[in-house]
């Protein structure tokens, strides 16, 4: 078992072969967050990218997928010239699609509970998180617990509430 998480992914990525990075794209609206493949080469690729808006705060993540055109289009910044350097690639019958989303102001506070609402795509099937993410659909609220250290302690159990209504 490693010290840390990161030498843990930097172990298993070496371990794969796998050379990734997360750049930082600032724009007066938003925060840009980009997965990197292969940085620095010919093959460089950009896989995910999260979109974190300011004002109304929420994030949107955003892939080049291959099939029917997307029932939304992505977001943009509202300088050209870093809409160009952040814009996906869109070859052999890809497009830029957004995967998931929050709606706007998605954050809500209720006793213990942090509530974050989740705007399921009206094409979308399915939608979920970790490693069993997609199997089943969210037709209406799911909760979500998890562990956090900084609030309340760490053996305190917080419950989240995803909402994947339309």
């Amino acid at each position: 078992m490693q010290d840390t998480l990161t030498n843990l992914i930097n172990l298993l990525d070496a371990r794969e072969g796998l050379k990734w990075d997360v750049r930082v794209v600032k724009d007066p609206q938003h925060y840009i967050f980009q997965s990197v493949l292969n940085p620095g080469t010919s093959s460089e690729e950009i896989g995910v990218q999260l979109w974190i808006q300011r004002n109304p705060f929420k994030i949107v993540a955003v892939r080049s997928v291959r099939g029917l055109e997307p029932a939304e289009k992505p977001p943009r910044t509202q300088d050209q010239a870093v809409t160009d350097s952040v814009t996906l690639k869109e070859v052999d019958g890809r497009s830029t699609a957004i995967v998931w989303q929050t709606k706007e102001r998605p954050l809500k506070y209720v006793d213990n509970a942090t509530i974050l609402s989740i705007k399921k795509s009206s094409t979308a099937d399915h939608l979920g998180f970790g490693e069993q993410g997609g199997r089943s659909l969210f037709k209406s609220e799911t909760l979500m617990n998890f562990f956090s250290k900084y609030k309340g302690g760490p053996n305190t159990i917080h419950h989240t509430r995803v909402t994947g209504e339309p």
